[in-house]
């Protein structure tokens, strides 16, 4: 089933989202929707629903909702604090920890770590591990967590 993240509160029973933006590449180009497949939405807060793409265009995909159900979550709430690591490593880890079930990432620069973001940096690669995270609510089927792991800014170590 193809899945989709939508704006939070916007799943109701018998009307229609829009999807634009990443989610809307996704499913334009990456997965090829046309009118008359059916997806899944999700909001990232346990709301799913099944629903119908009614319009595709060059900004947006127009989705029909149908009944919309709420998805409980499965266990305690998990945090993982994570120091920033080199390379592709870190978004394996991400993709890895949403995966399993993190409903929070703490990310921080450790004291002895090679790995230092300036601030110009740390946005893009917010947005980049945003994007990661994304793609693994997608393919595990969480539809609570903020899409499967929300990251919070990294933050210094204390060096000791």
């Amino acid at each position: 089933m193809i899945r989709v993240l939508v704006a939070a509160g916007a799943l109701r029973a018998g009307g229609e989202v829009d999807v634009t933006g990443d989610e809307h590449t996704y499913l334009t180009r990456a997965r090829r929707v046309v009118c008359g497949d059916a997806v899944e939405a999700f909001d990232g807060h346990g709301q799913v629903a099944a629903a119908t793409v009614v319009l595709v265009d060059g900004t947006r995909a127009r989705l029909a909702v149908g009944e919309v159900r709420r998805e409980a979550r499965r266990g305690p709430a998990i945090t993982a604090l994570l120091p920033l690591i080199k390379g592709e490593r870190m978004e394996a880890c991400l993709a890895q920890l949403a995966e399993v079930g993190v409903d929070e990432i703490v990310l921080y620069e450790a004291a002895r770590a090679v790995v230092r973001l300036d601030a110009a940096r740390v946005a893009d690669r917010m947005r980049r591990w945003q994007a990661v995270l994304l793609a693994a609510a997608r393919q595990t089927g969480r539809a609570v967590g903020d899409g499967a792991g929300r990251t919070t800014s990294a933050a210094r170590g204390n060096g000791a």
